[in-house]
């Protein structure tokens, strides 16, 4: 039974990498892959590029200047967990390459400073269990040719279990999904002062209720939060939606409101689970994951639909 899991999953694999290499690189133009972009209607992104086999763990993610983008697919590629990484060279965007500093360790969740300078990540160690073990975010920053070494983002955060997405500001504050003694899940913020980051601090019941709450983005401005809330449901399996609060004149929180239910979706799975948003760097849309029976492919949709619902005191 184990050889033939192990046959499928290797063919598998092929499959992926066969698919990829029918792609039209040469056709792929636009800041946003070659992709048609969308409008209220959220539609799937980059099918058999991106959105492919068990889609992705960490959402796509550009530099602002849009020549480069990095994703994690939820799927081991010759047996890592890494990052792919596509440049926009000459006109074109050019076939992934893949980002896997060291063995032994995954790569996963990437996040672009604002400055397109610094890649954010989450690694650990892979455990027996195949998977990763004490996450921490690591960056590495652009060189003339490559990366240079991977660094530690900050000791202060190594208390706290880290999960699936993180992200900064534009002032390196870092929002992140950790897990407490008591729950599965709450978003903390830490705060880059001085140069270094502070104790992280639990965000406020307007965001963190007695639900399971993790992978936030935070606004460049630190406007707006969107991240994802585990909702119970009587009956049937727990649902995974997004909510977006702002933040208002008094530097409050407002409370959670609830995305999902505004997104329209070309096909509704029996089972809403969406996460993972990211907005784009010119603001212009929401990229998010959706479960569609087999993974978690990329949609995106204009992120109007957040300013229709950002209140008077916070615009």
């Amino acid at each position: 039974m184990k050889k033939s899991l192990m046959v499928l999953c290797v063919l598998g694999i092929a499959w992926l990498h066969a698919v990829a290499q029918q792609i039209d690189y040469a056709s792929l133009t636009s800041n946003y892959l070659g992709q048609k972009e969308p409008g209220l209607k959220a539609e799937l992104f980059a099918p058999g590029l991106v959105s492919i086999g068990e889609g992705v763990h960490g959402n796509i993610v550009f530099t602002p200047d849009f020549t480069e983008a990095a994703w994690h697919p939820n799927y081991k590629v010759d047996g890592k967990a890494l990052i792919y990484i596509m440049k926009y060279r000459k006109g074109r965007w050019e076939s992934p390459t893949e980002f896997f500093p060291k063995d032994g360790y995954n790569y996963s969740e990437p996040f672009y400073s604002y400055d397109g300078k610094k890649l954010y990540y989450l690694s650990g160690n892979i455990g027996t269990s195949g998977n990763a073990e004490k996450e921490k975010i690591f960056y590495v920053e652009r060189q003339a040719e490559g990366w240079s070494a991977p660094k530690l983002l900050s000791s202060e955060l190594d208390a706290y279990p880290i999960h699936w997405q993180f992200s900064l500001d534009r002032n390196e504050n870092v929002y992140f999904g950790g897990k407490s003694p008591d729950k599965q899940g709450e978003i903390y913020f830490s705060q880059y002062r001085d140069r270094r980051y502070l104790t992280p601090v639990r965000l406020p019941e307007t965001i963190n209720t007695g639900s399971p709450e993790f992978s936030p983005f935070i606004a460049p401005d630190s406007s707006y939060l969107v991240f994802t809330r585990m909702l119970v449901q009587k009956s049937g399996p727990p649902q995974l939606n997004l909510l977006v609060s702002f933040r208002g004149n008094s530097n409050r929180w407002t409370e959670a409101q609830n995305l999902t239910a505004r997104i329209e979706m070309p096909v509704q799975p029996p089972v809403m689970m969406m996460g993972a948003p990211r907005i784009t760097p010119d603001g212009r849309y929401l990229f998010f994951c959706s479960f569609n029976g087999k993974g978690h492919m990329v949609y995106w949709v204009s992120a109007r639909i957040i300013e229709e619902l950002r209140p008077e005191e916070s615009k």
